[in-house]
Formats: C-alpha cells, structure tokens, sequence
C-alpha cells in the first residue's frame, strides 16, 4: 500500500505534460534559431531584435535550446524519479522541499521572465506569446499548489 507521499497527486501529471509540451517546442525552436541564426525559417525577421542587443537569433536559440528545452524535460523527469544527491541535501534541508521542485520553479520563472523580455524589447511580435507567458504562470502555479508541494517535501 502506497502513502499520501509516494501517490503521485493530478498535478503532477499536468505539470509534467506542460513540462514537456515547453521543453519539446524550445528544442524545436532553439534548434531552428540556432541551426538559422537569421530567423527566416521561423518566419522571425532579425529586425524585430533590433533593440534587444542581439545581432542575430544564434544566442537566444542557444538560451531557448537549452534553458527552456533540455531543463523543462530533465524537470519532468527528475520530478518522477525525486532523486536524492547528497550535494543538495542542504538546500533541501532549509527549503524543506525537493531540490527537483526547485528546478521546475525555475523553469516556470525562466520562461516568464523570457516572454516579458520579448515584449519589452521586440513588442508583442509573435501570435504565441501570450500562450507561453500563460506556460510559464501555469508552471509556477502547479509547483505551489498545495499537493505538488507535499509531494516534493524532503
């Protein structure tokens, strides 16, 4: 018989989903700028970078290949494992929560914080900002709610 802890509650599972469809679209993305630092191939003209201090899409698709691809995805599945390394034993120790949660909180501020920047500094651009600023609040209201926090308790 499982305890309350190691059920895994609804929440994570739709975390878990968002982790992913963010994760799989940046990689997407991210490898595309990079692979096309013009942006042409996502229909991104590199003007709309003009006062973001990038001369091309090469940086960001670097930071969104690899902060908002291979982090959210590593998020999801580090948050199904709950690993314990001892090199962490002390932030768990003072947030008294999974260092995994801490991740995942991350990811949502990250992704946030990288959607606000593209509005400030390009303006609202591109049709799918406001669906993944929404990704980025969606994950970090899923990481406080109450049961995604009694399940990452250490």
């Amino acid at each position: 018989m499982r305890t309350a802890l190691e059920r895994k509650p609804p929440a994570l599972y739709l975390l878990t989903a968002v982790l992913l469809f963010l994760g799989a679209g940046a990689l997407y993305g991210g490898y595309s700028l990079v692979a096309d630092p013009s942006g042409k191939g996502l229909g991104m003209p590199v003007e709309w970078l003009r006062d973001t201090g990038f001369p091309d899409y090469r940086i960001p698709g670097l930071i969104l290949l690899t902060v908002l691809g291979v982090l959210p995805l590593a998020a999801a599945l580090l948050l199904w494992l709950r690993p314990e390394w001892g090199l962490m034993k002390g932030l768990e120790r003072s947030s008294r929560l999974r260092w995994v949660w801490g991740v995942a909180f991350g990811v949502g501020v990250a992704q946030v914080i990288w959607i606000v920047y593209q509005v400030a500094t390009m303006g609202l651009t591109f049709f799918l900002q406001p669906l993944f600023l929404g990704v980025g609040l969606l994950i970090c209201g899923l990481c406080l709610w109450p049961s995604m926090r009694h399940y990452c308790r250490a």
